[in-house]
């Protein structure tokens, strides 16, 4: 069951300021930046994002992996974001698929498969990591990514999650 709508994203996207690149002065960014850099086992290929707008994290595999970029976007409004990011950024997507992530056939599988606040919006998460998996190669690396807990949640969320570490006084997850 999805907990959002396209007209949501249309709206949300619509409004974006681009650029948008990772932003090391952002916990978040600077934390799962870090992340990937130390954990992202060596790979070639394509990587694909799943809710890539407006494709941050997509040029960031594409500048620090030297993978090829694919995204998978919701709304027609995201998909356009992310191709104007990209054209700022000085950047070429492989392929933006645009429309719901389960009613699209995979064209191809990917070396990589990532998404990061994606599988938060549905009711059924087994259901959501399997569709991933049907897009990866066998070997590929999944890379899945729930919200970021800041702010008043973090005394919450430190409670119910033992597994997170702290990394040069920050809270940081790489589970």
């Amino acid at each position: 069951m999805k907990l959002t709508e396209v007209r949501f994203w249309e709206n949300y996207w619509t409004s974006c300021r681009l650029p948008i690149e990772v932003d090391w002065n952002f916990s978040f960014d600077r934390c799962l930046g870090r992340a990937l850099k130390e954990n992202m086992p060596t790979i070639s290929g394509e990587v694909l994002e799943v809710g890539c707008a407006p494709g941050k994290w997509l040029a960031f595999m594409a500048r620090e992996f030297g993978l090829k970029p694919s995204g998978v976007e919701y709304s027609d409004a995201g998909m356009k974001a992310t191709l104007e990011n990209f054209r700022i950024l000085g950047l070429t997507p492989d392929a933006i698929f645009t429309g719901d992530f389960f009613e699209i056939k995979p064209p191809r599988q990917f070396d990589a498969v990532m998404s990061f606040g994606f599988i938060e919006h549905f009711s059924d998460v087994d259901s959501v990591v399997e569709r991933h998996l049907q897009w990866l190669k066998p070997g590929g690396v999944l890379i899945l990514g729930v919200p970021n807990f800041t702010g008043v949640y973090s005394p919450i969320q430190a409670v119910f999650d033992k597994d997170i570490q702290i990394v040069n006084g920050e809270r940081c997850t790489f589970n």
